[in-house]
């Protein structure tokens, strides 16, 4: 909903086989599923340290202030170590909800509790108790703040957290049930009916965070479940939220993150108690499969926002969810196992597909994994990282050194922005001119690693290789029926490409140089391109 978005062989050869197959098993991130808990705690922490480390505090959702600070401690992260121009983060944000604490007028309730839930967890207790007054002072029938259709964007964030720093009984409790209560949707008739949200202009949006935090808040206050009012509530509110589950084991209501609302989920099952294994969309997925497999994006960022706010609730899930996650990745290595030793069943989900036999030669190989649900998911989409990791693999390269990593840092301008598990591969690729990167108009270069490979992309690389490892590379006269949409910079690797069967055409005589690579298209043609070299 967008009125709540601020929330929101041959040494060549060796080298060409051993990045083409590290490709293939990034492909999957398979090492970083099997370690996913650590793997995204760990990216989480590091994003949020470096957007501290380059612009310091930013007292939002979306950036590094005391939300953060509060979860990224009780996670067990010493913020005191992390520093911006000098100052460390622990200092700055209790100088910061010092700042907000002279001018709590103009404060949001929610940046109030916020600050409040830091101080807590900082033992700043002089600047909890203020803290508390300030916002008891506030508390009416209405809620801490009254300012209008949005002020339950302020409010329920409020009783949420205050509720979790175990405070929500220093306040009115009536008043707070009376308010929670007041602001579901209580219309049987509507679809939206036991949510939680606003209206504006007469028009009622559901709101999914908060309906969880209203969740979670109600929860805090039956321990027991003997409130009839409360735990009807509380199971309204759960049937709406069942109704926004996707194929993919996500949660999403309007145009929301669907990692922060999965994640919203997955915390407020946790908190009541309930099995998150129960709560499959129509496919089979659960939210944690969403959570482990999706939440990571190439470029080392999270969600769709990829912002702090992404970074923030991943680190909360993962230590909500530290004996689930556990769980699940002991299930992942069994379904490794079971890849490893029966070939023919490795992936559940390429039965009948035309890549079959090479996905699962490839896969007997080692050069490529599928996902720890035992699926290798042939029609998603691939992007730069994967495929030079792949390309890596496939030439068996030697492994990137001091020196290659270096000039990865000294060619592209956004080397930073490569995730760790890419780093190496691109270092390999950029030492074997497998990729030169993108010039900008400054005259910079960029390795583009998170944008989505697309036909014409790839075969260039194959026949670049297929070139420089064989004697002889064949051309093939190009007659697509597209042919003018082909780049001229692909021409040449296309046709390679083509006279060794590679790659080919579509059934209407079309190439498409602008498609999208999937995984299964990627695999068929790193696997004949393997079978050549």
């Amino acid at each position: 909903m967008t009125i709540r978005n601020y929330r929101r062989r041959r040494t060549f050869l060796g080298a060409t086989i051993i990045a083409i197959m590290s490709l293939l098993l990034s492909f999957t991130i398979p090492d970083q599923a099997v370690a996913a808990d650590s793997i995204l705690m760990e990216k989480a922490v590091q994003f949020l340290n470096r957007d501290y480390a380059d612009n310091g505090i930013n007292n939002s959702d979306a950036g590094v202030g005391s939300y953060a600070v509060f979860v990224l401690t009780q996670a067990g992260i010493d913020v005191g170590a992390w520093r911006h121009d000098g100052i460390n983060l622990k200092d700055a944000i209790i100088n910061t909800v010092g700042n907000d604490m002279v001018n709590a007028d103009k404060v949001s309730a929610k940046g109030l509790a916020q600050d409040l839930a830091a101080a807590k967890i900082l033992g700043q207790n002089e600047i909890v108790d203020k803290l508390i007054q300030t916002l008891k002072s506030r508390q009416k029938i209405t809620g801490f703040d009254d300012s209008g259709a949005l002020s339950i964007y302020s409010n329920m964030p409020s009783f949420e957290v205050i509720s979790r720093v175990g405070m929500l009984d220093r306040f009115d409790l009536n008043l707070t049930k009376n308010y929670i209560f007041s602001a579901q949707n209580k219309t049987e008739s509507d679809k939206n009916f036991g949510s939680w949200g606003s209206l504006d202009d007469g028009k009622y949006y559901a709101d999914f965070n908060a309906t969880t935090e209203a969740i979670r808040t109600l929860d805090s206050m039956d321990i027991e479940k003997k409130d009839q009012q409360i735990q009807k509530a509380i199971e309204d509110g759960l049937t709406w939220i069942k109704k926004q589950q996707k194929n993919d084991g996500s949660f999403v209501a309007g145009m929301d993150d669907p990692l922060i609302d999965t994640c919203e989920v997955l915390v407020t099952l946790k908190t009541l108690g309930k099995n998150q294994n129960k709560w499959v969309s129509g496919t089979g997925k659960s939210p944690l499969d969403y959570f482990m497999n999706s939440a990571l994006n190439a470029d080392g960022s999270f969600g769709s926002s990829q912002n702090d706010m992404d970074a923030i609730w991943v680190v909360w899930t993962c230590r909500a969810l530290q004996e689930e996650i556990n769980t699940y990745l002991q299930s992942a290595k069994q379904a490794s196992s079971y890849q490893n030793n029966f070939g023919e069943k490795i992936f559940k989900d390429i039965r009948g597909h035309w890549a079959e036999q090479k996905i699962t030669d490839l896969a007997k190989l080692e050069i490529i994994t599928g996902y720890e649900d035992v699926t290798f998911v042939p029609e998603g989409k691939v992007t730069r990282n994967e495929i030079i990791a792949m390309i890596v693999k496939m030439l068996n390269s030697e492994p990137a050194s001091t020196q290659d990593l270096n000039k990865l840092k000294e060619k592209f301008s956004d080397a930073e922005k490569i995730p760790s598990w890419a780093e190496g591969n691109a270092a390999i690729a950029l030492r074997e001119g497998i990729v030169s990167g993108y010039q900008e108009s400054d005259g910079t270069f960029n390795f583009n690693g998170g944008t989505y490979v697309s036909r014409a992309e790839l075969a260039t690389i194959l026949g670049k290789i297929i070139e420089e490892k064989l004697d002889q590379a064949t051309m093939k006269t190009l007659s697509f029926t597209d042919i003018d949409r082909i780049p001229g910079w692909a021409k040449t690797g296309i046709g390679i490409d083509c006279a060794q069967g590679i790659i080919g055409g579509y059934p209407d005589g079309s190439f498409r140089p602008d498609n999208t690579v999937v995984r299964a298209e990627a695999a068929a043609m790193i696997w004949q391109t393997y079978a050549l070299l």
